[in-house]
């Protein structure tokens, strides 16, 4: 059995829904009660992983022009769009209590939250590493981390879900982009309001969290509110998160990924949409993908200027080429070898191969 202390917090800013998390890990690794918060948002903000590179991932105009704040985690992950329709869960404790795999880790510690969406009327399962799904669309995306001497799993319960906008927050290259990656979104990432028609209150989901992380513990929690140094520890935190230098990395060493020349946008576990330009029969063109496991389930080519007569067929052909193909697999670039030049052929297929990949 584990004691857990729990602190329902009900709605809190935006910024302090981040910092909790945070200055819990701080407490935590200082010999404090391991702890679950249960709060939402009251005002809508975005979620930018520890590794992610602002410009690169966000479109700061659109974001700026909704009043929608940018705060960058130290839990990794993509960009997310949250707001007061997401109930988070924040699972605080120290780290000798998470001696397994990353695997392990996920399914055990988000097996109450699978509970809590079936008691909410939603048949949810773990899908993936770090998924909450339901037939295939994803409910929650969660992430963990270590931090300090204490690992912290962070999640929401989606009530609705604003697709809309959960695409506008991404870096995309022009609104045709924009409009394929919420197609996908809708088709693929889900809700409770989506799923049952009916969005429970807070109190609700809260009360249904509580219960099913309490079993888990294997005793009751313990109630209970931050304490003076608690929410120091948070008034601190949020400064911090606030900062310009904190979103930006300045004079900070990060891990990041090289550049590519493939934007990629997670949907859910698996599946990815792409974005990127190549140069086909001296023309360049502009090519949308979305791929399911590795293989390519939608593809479409779009020419970025007028070019020949020729082209448009030349883009049809090759749409209608590597629909359902394994985009790493040798039969790729045999596949378009006879539609355009062979070295162009090449270099689309190591596109393709990048764009489709089914993992981060």
């Amino acid at each position: 059995a584990m004691r857990l202390r729990l602190l329902d917090l009900g709605g809190v800013s935006g910024l302090r829904s981040q910092a909790v998390y945070h200055a819990l890990c701080d407490s935590v690794s200082e010999g404090g009660p391991d702890t679950l918060a249960i709060l939402y948002p009251t005002d809508p903000y975005v979620s930018l992983g520890f590794h992610r590179d602002l410009e690169a991932d966000v479109d700061v105009a659109f974001c700026a022009e909704r009043g929608l704040p940018v705060y960058r985690r130290r839990v990794g992950g993509g960009t997310v769009y949250l707001d007061s329709d997401q109930v988070f869960f924040q699972l605080i404790v120290h780290q000798r209590h998470v001696r397994m795999t990353v695997e392990r880790a996920y399914a055990e510690l988000l097996a109450p939250a699978v509970a809590a969406y079936r008691a909410l009327g939603v048949p949810a399962e773990l899908m993936g590493v770090n998924d909450l799904a339901v037939a295939g669309r994803k409910l929650s995306g969660t992430g963990m981390a270590t931090i300090g001497d204490a690992t912290v799993l962070v999640g929401n319960i989606i009530r609705d879900l604003d697709h809309a906008t959960m695409a506008g927050i991404m870096r995309l290259p022009d609104p045709y982009a924009r409009r394929w990656v919420e197609a996908s979104m809708r088709r693929w990432v889900t809700s409770i309001q989506g799923e049952s028609g009916a969005q429970p209150g807070y109190a609700t989901v809260a009360a249904e969290l509580a219960n099913a992380y309490a079993g888990w513990a294997g005793e009751p929690m313990e109630p209970g509110e931050p304490t003076d140094r608690g929410l120091g520890l948070i008034e601190r935190t949020e400064e911090r998160l606030q900062s310009a230098e904190w979103l930006h990395r300045d004079g900070f060493e990060w891990a990041t990924a090289p550049a590519s020349p493939v934007r990629r946008v997670k949907i859910r576990s698996g599946r990815w949409d792409s974005v990127f330009d190549c140069w086909l029969d001296r023309q360049p063109v502009r090519v949308y993908l979305s791929a399911e496991g590795g293989v390519v389930e939608a593809i479409e080519f779009r020419a970025l200027d007028d070019g020949p007569p020729t082209i448009r067929a030349t883009l049809e052909a090759l749409g209608a080429s590597l629909s359902g193909v394994d985009a790493a697999g040798p039969r790729t670039g045999e596949r378009v070898a006879g539609i355009v030049a062979a070295a162009d052929a090449g270099r689309l297929a190591r596109l393709l191969a990048v764009a489709a990949r089914p993992d981060g």
